[in-house]
């Protein structure tokens, strides 16, 4: 007979000892590419300083000149003044030809991004005409992104090429309505005020306007909203002429408002329309999508034309803006104490 007895087991063997246990895994030599963080904040510091920069250099360049053009005429020598005003073939240049210039950088920056971008959607995709230039935008866009993911790691590649973004942004628009209405704006403006006597089209406008969309469009894209388009440039023009309250005189009109039966003035647009869309800026800046128009970018683009025309005003005379904060407060007093009547 065969016995069977329980054999006595042991316990598992252990490896510890035998292999060591490993913390934690080395991490891969090659970074991988995630989506890089756009240098917004940093592209609206750059353009609107570049634009503030430059009216308060041209304007005091021009009051130092006129200055120095009186003292030639208090003394009447005529040779003089001829040779001074000689002396600056730029500015000279640019006296002459203002009109043209601002109305082609205004005007023709925008028609030329349009242009492009249509001229790339035809390569792209030939079937569908009506977004060509949707598909242009896309494209360009989607290859900044790239170049931005590749250069990640540089900060000064980045924000060129957020500056990129921003350009693109700015003088590209959704569709011919879009731009044409932009253009149209813009042109009017232009024409209105090259006709002044008060407040004459100068550098100052020009730069307001094409600055004051570059600002806008930055400004925008950092709160949130990355959208399109130059109406923050033209929201910088009516913010100037508001402040400046030079074309106060005129009414304006929707251009849907065939018969003219709704004008307004740009006192009435400042003090009224602009509060409201302020608030509506400020709820797309928390999160809400109720509109596809870029409030944030049309009222930051109005801040800027102001400051524009209180930079201006500093040039000429020191203080001003201390005098205009001054009279709001004593305006709003006297408003508070009214009411509590």
């Amino acid at each position: 007979m065969i016995r069977i007895s329980r054999i006595k087991t042991r316990k598992p063997p252990s490896f510890n000892n035998t292999y060591p246990r490993i913390k934690s895994i080395p991490k891969s030599e090659k970074p991988v590419k995630t989506r890089s963080s756009p240098a917004y904040f940093t592209s609206a510091i750059i353009t609107g300083g570049i634009g503030v920069a430059s009216i308060y250099s041209f304007e005091k360049f021009k009051k130092e000149k006129l200055k120095a053009e009186n003292t030639f005429k208090f003394w009447k020598i005529k040779n003089e003044t001829k040779t001074s005003y000689g002396r600056y073939p730029i500015y000279e240049f640019w006296m002459k030809y203002k009109s043209e210039i601002s109305i082609g950088l205004v005007c023709g920056i925008p028609a030329l991004f349009y242009l492009k971008n249509s001229v790339t959607g035809f390569r792209l995709n030939r079937s569908s005409y009506s977004q060509l230039n949707a598909h242009g935008f896309i494209n360009q866009l989607k290859k900044i992104e790239t170049r931005r993911v590749k250069t990640s790691k540089s900060p000064i590649m980045n924000t060129c090429n957020t500056l990129r973004e921003t350009f693109h942004r700015t003088f590209s628009h959704s569709g011919i309505i879009h731009f044409g209405l932009n253009t149209y704006l813009a042109f009017s403006l232009i024409d209105i005020s090259l006709k002044n006597r008060n407040d004459t089209w100068d550098l100052r406008h020009t730069c307001a306007a094409i600055f004051g969309g570059l600002f806008s469009s930055s400004i925008a894209a950092k709160i949130g909203q990355l959208g399109l388009g130059f109406s923050g440039g033209v929201y910088a023009m009516l913010g100037y002429f508001y402040a400046s309250e030079s074309l106060n005189h005129l009414r304006f009109s929707v251009i849907f408002d065939i018969n003219n039966e709704y004008p307004f003035g740009l006192s009435g647009f400042g003090s009224k329309w602009i509060p409201i869309e302020t608030g509506l800026a400020i709820l797309q800046a928390l999160g809400m999508r109720f509109s596809p128009i870029g409030h944030i970018a049309h009222v930051s683009g109005f801040f800027y034309g102001v400051v524009v025309y209180y930079v201006f005003q500093e040039v000429y005379r020191p203080g001003y803006t201390k005098m205009v904060v001054v009279h709001k407060q004593e305006q709003l007093i006297e408003e508070i104490n009214g009411l509590s009547k």
